[in-house]
């Protein structure tokens, strides 16, 4: 028997008399055009060096702390044998771990805060925390026993109490069994109502009332639903804006539009209101402080309308505060560039029309 060397190929074809048996058949490059085509239009990471001093932690995270230190909100004593888990966060955990053996870890994601000895844990983004004399913007979810329970973005739903408000016609009296039955006809569930935190209670319950002109229901305007670390407290939170639009800013992050009182009038009573409120201690009589909806809104009011929320949007977005300055910023930078109401909430736009609003300090 001869000895021959078989090619790969096809079973029971000869191999080919041009090509030789022993020598592999040259190969061709592939062109690497493709690779540098994705290299060029893939953008280069961005830097991150401009962050690396904010302390930021992950639920499970150790946290390093100083012999004395207190445990604040956030936080948890574990057992140190208890792993946080590999390579960085095994090296974090045994720096957290204080003299007696057990390591202080993080039980959610978040900003670690030092005052003092004090270590806690600031979530990034958080419920509404009220303050007695917050102006809110909220939500009838459900009507119970002479009161109206309300969601106002908190821990728990608010509640408004029949005798916190004002009886249609301002009538001062004791209320009645006949009024608890109306008491849809004054606010049913669904409906937006304005009103001021009156007092926070030792479960977290939350009591709000309405007995003012400016407080009452909310109709013929858009809800805008923002962060309410954006929404700083301040003296004034109803505002005329330069466009023409009513804005109500809420602590609890719920911002009420609508347009301007077609009967006029109504900034130069809302002035005056707000001026005997803070002159008398904020006791006043009257109804609701709903714009009465006399005629179809218009293109323009509702396109106006449309622009007022969509730069709200883009503000909360870019994680800016939120005030009147900051809402006409983004409102006039966006009708300056031409920007369609429609293209506000495109990531390139929004960068571009909130610039003057990033650059502005705001004075708290």
């Amino acid at each position: 028997m001869t000895d021959q060397k078989r090619t790969p190929g096809r079973r029971g074809t000869a191999p080919s008399p041009s090509r030789s048996c022993d020598a592999p058949a040259p190969r061709t490059p592939r062109p690497a055009r493709a690779m540098e085509v994705t290299r060029a239009v893939r953008p280069p990471p961005r830097s991150t060096d401009h962050l690396s001093h904010v302390p930021v932690v992950v639920t499970g995270d150790g946290i390093a702390v100083e012999p004395g230190f207190l445990r604040g909100h956030g936080t948890q004593l574990t057992a140190a044998g208890v792993a946080a888990g590999g390579g960085a966060a095994a090296a974090a955990a045994a720096a957290a771990t204080p003299d007696d053996g057990r390591a202080l870890r993080a039980t959610l994601t978040g900003v670690v805060k030092r005052v003092n000895q004090l270590v806690a844990v600031a979530p990034l983004r958080s419920r509404y925390a009220p303050q007695v004399g917050d102006v809110v913007v909220a939500r009838v979810v459900d009507i119970a026993a002479k009161r109206w329970r309300c969601d106002v973005a908190g821990q728990q739903h608010a509640a408004l109490a029949l005798s916190a408000v004002n009886l249609p016609g301002g009538v001062q009296r004791r209320r009645t069994a006949a009024d608890e039955r109306n008491m849809r006809e004054l606010f049913e569930e669904g409906d937006l109502l304005s009103a001021e935190v009156q007092e926070l209670r030792h479960d977290g319950g939350i009591a709000l009332h309405t007995r003012s002109l400016k407080y009452g229901k909310l109709v013929g305007g858009v809800l805008v639903v923002a962060s309410p670390a954006l929404v700083k407290r301040s003296k004034k939170h109803f505002h005329l804006l330069g466009c023409g639009v009513w804005a109500i800013l809420g602590n609890n992050g719920y911002i009420w539009l609508s347009p301007t009182d077609p009967a006029g009038g109504r900034g130069a009573a809302r002035d005056a209101m707000e001026e005997a409120d803070e002159s008398d201690g904020g006791a006043a009589d009257g109804g609701d402080a709903a714009a009465p909806v006399d005629a179809e809104l218009g293109v323009e009011v509702r396109l106006t309308l449309a622009r007022v929320r969509n730069a709200i949007a883009a503000l909360d977005q870019q994680f800016v505060a939120i005030h009147a300055a900051t809402i006409m910023d983004v409102f006039d930078a966006s009708e300056t560039a031409g920007v369609d109401v429609a293209d506000m909430s495109r990531p390139a736009v929004v960068e571009l029309i909130t610039a003057t609003a990033r650059e502005r300090r705001v004075v708290a």
